[in-house]
């Protein structure tokens, strides 16, 4: 028997060719030989050829393993061992042990050798092109089991064109891989919707664009379908939430403390200065008589909604209102306030149901009231407040400082204010004018003046009664 020195035959260095000697003589010498019932993948010529003058590392015989074992396909070997120089060793980890655990586990939804294979190559290829935002095996995972996303080729493709055009919205940035197998980041991924390719669906197409971001990918994909999903997305991106590992769960609070969530208040009016409009200045609450802006709310509830189907904000204001009216019977001419997502809707409460109110015209000053008020005052003080036919009114040289388009709202404020003096002084003995104190003199008087004649007649009678009695003794 001829002996050749083991090392003749590795020769030296780190090449995979070498490498794969060295494990042949260590398994002999451990005795170790291949069970006859396990199949083994084998390259073909060519591709051991390439793959052999490869500098070895573990990754590359990890990558041999899952080949062997019959987990990824040649293509896919060569592409990860002569194409992939990042570091995706723990994608690789990932895969081995995803198929040692369905080897040992008899669920049914165990990942296939392909899927396997497509979520290893599209984690790694995130690690490859600079150009894209690296996820792991498990987020690659994840992808792979939502709707509107097919891994193709290690790219994750936007099947759903309205979803496509949802993330262009978001300002999402989309790719193509070139022939010279880089990169090229699109910049009006739009346009590549009118690629009849792409409007065919072929998602094994090199012009079918994915975008750049599978982290935002995936976070936005776990929520597009949910009720309200897409709202929420567009919220985060406006109020700069963070897309991370709790994305989810501040769906679950947006849906809780701000799209179903509502705070209804109610405002009665409080005087008709205004007329057949309806404006603040009715509503506003002024038991000095003085006017603020800062309305006071008769009624005020928070209100949270309990729905499962996609309604309109419109739609669910109304909801809101309709929940908050059940609680709180609500009379003509009331105004409710919803306050909602930063927004507010104003309603007024009619016979025929609700009006929907303009905020700014609601809240607009129909009138300079400071003017009027203090013109209104210096009447009042210098008593020229009167009433004429029936009229209050004040002098012609007053209103005339007043605008002719603000004077119907003076004179329902001058109404206002006397009928509300006139109040004050009934009830407040040291406010009345002289003359109300005379006439309540003269009242006081007349009816004391009418009790004395009664009571004088009385007596009259009683006097007469007792003489004609005694002019009866006599006879």
């Amino acid at each position: 028997m001829i002996h050749i020195n083991a090392y003749k035959v590795t020769g030296k260095g780190g090449r995979v060719y070498s490498m794969m000697f060295r494990y042949a003589v260590i398994s002999k010498v451990f005795g170790i030989e291949m069970p006859k019932d396990v199949e083994v993948q084998v390259l073909s010529e060519d591709a051991a050829v390439q793959i052999k003058a490869e500098t070895h590392s573990e990754k590359i015989d990890r990558l041999l393993f899952l080949y062997g074992a019959g987990v990824i396909s040649e293509e896919t070997a060569l592409q990860l061992i002569i194409t992939n120089k990042s570091d995706f060793f723990d994608d690789i980890t990932a895969a081995e042990n995803a198929v040692i655990t369905d080897e040992n586990s008899n669920a049914e939804d165990n990942l296939s050798n392909e899927q396997i294979e497509s979520i290893l190559l599209c984690s790694s290829n995130t690690k490859k092109y600079a150009e894209m935002q690296p996820i792991s095996f498990a987020e690659a995972q994840e992808l792979a089991g939502l709707p509107h996303i097919s891994l193709v080729d290690g790219l994750a493709k936007v099947t759903d064109s309205d979803y496509y055009k949802f993330l262009i919205d978001l300002g999402e940035q989309f790719g193509t891989v070139t022939k010279d197998d880089s990169i090229r980041t699109e910049e009006n991924p739009q346009y590549l919707l009118e690629n009849e390719e792409v409007k065919k669906g072929d998602v094994k197409s090199q012009y079918y664009p994915f975008p750049l971001n599978l982290k935002r990918l995936l976070r936005y994909s776990a929520v597009y379908d949910k009720p309200y999903g897409k709202d929420f997305i567009k919220f985060a991106k406006e109020n700069s939430l963070p897309i991370d590992e709790k994305y989810e769960s501040r769906y679950e609070e947006y849906i809780k403390k701000i799209k179903l969530h509502f705070t209804v208040k109610s405002y009665n009016r409080k005087r008709h200065v205004c007329g057949d409009k309806i404006n603040w200045f009715d509503y506003a609450a002024a038991a000095d008589g003085s006017i603020t802006d800062n309305l006071n709310a008769d009624h005020a509830k928070e209100i949270d909604l309990d729905v499962f189907a996609d309604y309109t904000d419109k739609e669910l204001i109304r909801k809101a209102v309709d929940k908050f009216r059940s609680i709180i019977p609500l009379d003509e001419g009331t105004v409710i306030e919803v306050y909602h997502n930063s927004e507010k809707a104003l309603y007024l409460v009619k016979k025929s149901g609700l009006e929907s109110l303009d905020n700014e015209k609601f809240h607009v000053m129909l009138f300079d009231f400071n003017k009027i008020w203090g013109i209104i005052q210096l009447c009042s003080r210098s008593r020229q407040i009167k009433v004429i036919d029936g009229k209050i009114t004040i002098p012609d040289n007053f209103m005339e400082e007043i605008e002719p388009t603000e004077r119907e709202y003076a004179e329902r404020i001058i109404k206002e204010q006397y009928l509300i003096m006139k109040e004050r002084r009934k009830s407040n003995r040291l406010i009345r004018t002289l003359s109300e104190l005379k006439s309540e003199v003269k009242t006081q008087r007349a009816q004391q003046n009418k009790q004395q004649a009664v009571t004088e007649q009385k007596q009259k009678e009683i006097a007469e009664k007792k003489l004609n009695r005694g002019s009866s003794t006599e006879g």
